[in-house]
C-alpha cells in the first residue's frame, strides 16, 4: 500500500506509483502570493516508460484564505490546516480519499481550484443513464426500460469527471521487454463530490470542470450550507485506475473500442478488457478486427474462450491464438464477447463518439462464431469508451532512446519534467 511521506525541508508531502496508473502525487505546497504560506495544493503526475509523453494534473486552491497554518501525519493520514478549513488527505488501493472540514459556515457554497494540465489531457462528463440512452445509440436497447436493465452507474459516477490522455495499447521491444503501458489511456476519475454535517446530513454537490477556463469548481447546495449543523465535511475523491466506472452486461452482443497503432508496425501479443465484480463463470473472448464500416475480421486476430473471471473488478488479457500483424498507424477494433447472460459486464466510460456492435448472440458453449463483414447487423456510433487495449510488440528496435521532453500544458506555459519534482512509472 503506498504511503503518504513527508518531503524533507519542505511543506510538501508525496504519494508515490499509487493506483493502476501508477500516479505520483503531491500534496501542499508554499505560495508566495500569500507571504510563503502553506496552501492545500494537489498536484498528479504520470511519466510513462518510453519517457516521451508525461502528464500532469494540478489542482491549485488559488482563493484559499491563509491565516493560522498546520500540517500533522499521523498513522498513514495527512491533514492541512489552513484557516477555517482542513484538507485531510488518506489512500485506499487507488483511491485518494481526500477530506474537506469546514469549520463555520462559508461566505459562498461554491468551491474553485485553478486546474492545470498538459496537452493530450482530456475530461469527460459523465451524465446519467438516461441522457446515454438518448444520446449514445441505445447500445442494442430499444427502450429505456431495456437499456436500464443491463446499464450500470454507480451513484457518484453520475456527475463525474474521467480523464484520459491521448495515447492508448501496450507496447513491447522485440526483445520482450516494456517500452510502455497505456492501457486504455485512462489516468484518473475525479468522483462526485458529497457533503455531510456534523448529524451525518449528507448532500450530494455539483461538480463542474471548465479546461478552456483552467477551472474545476465544487457547488455546495445552499440549502444546505444554509442549515447544516457544523462542521460540514466536502468529498472530493479522485481514483487511480484504468478502468472504466460504469459497465454494462454482455447480454450475448460484441461490443469494441477504436484503437490506434503507433508509427511502428508490429506483431499483436494479446488483447484486454477490464471486467465488472460480477465477471465469474462466463465464457467469454476477443477478436481484432480492422476500423471500417462494417470492418473485416483479422483472420489471426482471434483469441481462446477463457471460462470466466474471479470474480474481481480488473483488466484479463487474452493471448492471440495466432499472433496477427498490426501495421503502423493504423486503426484497428478491440472487440470483448460474453454468452447472452448476467455474468459478464464490460466497463466503460462516456466519452467522445466511438464505435459500438451490436451482432450475432452468442449461442452457447465452445468458439464464438465471430462475424464477417458482411454479417453484422448493427454497426453504429456511441458515447461509451469500453475498456479495451492491444498489446503487441514492435517489429524492430528503436532507433535510439528517447529523451524526456518539455511539454507545452493548455497554453499557460511550458513544464521541465526531467527538472520537475515528481516522476512515476505508469501503469
Amino acid at each position: 500500500m503506498p504511503e503518504i511521506l513527508k518531503i524533507a525541508g519542505k511543506n510538501e508531502y508525496q504519494i508515490s506509483k499509487f493506483g493502476t496508473t501508477k500516479t505520483d502525487i503531491l500534496i501542499g505546497g508554499e505560495d508566495a502570493n500569500v507571504g510563503d504560506k502553506m496552501v492545500p495544493n494537489v498536484n498528479n503526475s504520470w511519466e510513462f516508460e518510453s519517457g516521451a509523453e508525461k502528464y500532469f494534473i494540478n489542482l491549485n486552491r488559488e482563493s484559499v484564505v491563509v491565516t493560522d497554518e498546520l500540517a500533522e501525519l499521523k498513522d498513514g493520514q495527512l491533514s492541512l490546516t489552513v484557516g477555517d478549513e482542513t484538507d485531510s488527505f488518506g489512500v485506499n488501493e487507488s483511491l485518494l480519499l481526500w477530506n474537506i472540514e469546514i469549520a463555520k459556515k462559508p461566505l459562498s457554497n461554491i468551491y474553485e481550484w485553478e486546474l492545470k494540465f498538459s496537452q493530450g489531457v482530456s475530461f469527460h462528463y459523465q451524465h446519467s443513464l438516461e441522457y446515454q440512452f438518448e444520446h449514445s445509440g441505445g447500445e442494442g436497447a430499444d427502450t429505456i426500460e431495456e437499456f436500464l436493465a443491463k446499464t450500470h452507474m454507480p451513484e457518484d459516477i453520475v456527475g463525474s469527471w474521467a480523464v484520459y490522455c491521448d495515447k492508448q495499447n501496450n507496447i513491447n521491444y522485440p526483445d520482450g521487454s516494456v517500452k510502455v503501458k497505456y492501457r486504455t489511456g485512462k489516468l484518473c476519475h475525479i468522483y462526485r463530490p458529497y457533503a455531510t454535517d456534523a448529524n451525518k446530513e449528507t448532500v450530494w454537490c455539483d461538480l463542474y470542470i471548465d479546461p478552456d477556463s483552467n477551472l474545476l469548481r465544487v457547488t455546495i447546495p445552499q440549502n444546505f450550507i444554509d442549515t447544516a449543523v457544523y462542521p460540514i465535511t466536502l468529498d472530493p475523491d479522485i481514483g487511480h485506475t484504468s478502468c472504466g466506472a460504469s459497465f454494462v452486461n454482455s447480454d450475448g452482443v460484441q461490443r469494441g473500442l477504436q484503437v490506434t497503432i503507433g508509427a511502428t508496425a508490429g506483431t499483436g501479443d494479446s488483447m484486454s478488457f477490464c471486467a465488472h465484480s460480477d465477471y465469474s463463470n462466463e465464457e467469454s473472448a476477443m477478436q481484432l478486427y480492422e476500423w471500417a464500416d462494417p470492418g473485416d475480421r483479422i483472420a489471426d486476430g482471434s483469441t481462446p474462450v477463457l471460462d470466466g473471471g474471479d470474480g474481481t473488478e480488473k483488466f484479463y488479457a487474452f493471448n492471440f491464438i495466432s499472433p496477427p500483424t498490426v501495421e503502423a498507424a493504423t486503426d484497428y477494433l478491440t472487440i470483448a464477447w460474453g454468452y447472452d447472460d448476467d455474468n459478464f459486464s464490460l466497463m466503460y466510460d462516456e466519452i467522445s463518439t466511438t464505435r459500438a456492435f451490436k451482432t450475432l448472440i452468442w449461442p452457447g458453449s465452445g468458439n464464438p462464431p465471430w462475424v464477417d463483414n458482411n454479417a453484422w447487423d448493427g454497426f453504429g456510433s456511441s458515447t461509451f469508451k469500453y475498456s479495451t487495449y492491444l498489446s503487441y510488440t514492435e517489429v524492430a528496435p528503436p532507433a535510439g532512446a528517447i529523451a524526456a521532453q518539455n511539454i507545452a500544458y493548455n497554453g499557460l506555459g511550458r513544464m521541465d519534467f526531467q527538472a520537475g519534482r515528481v516522476s512515476c512509472q505508469v501503469m
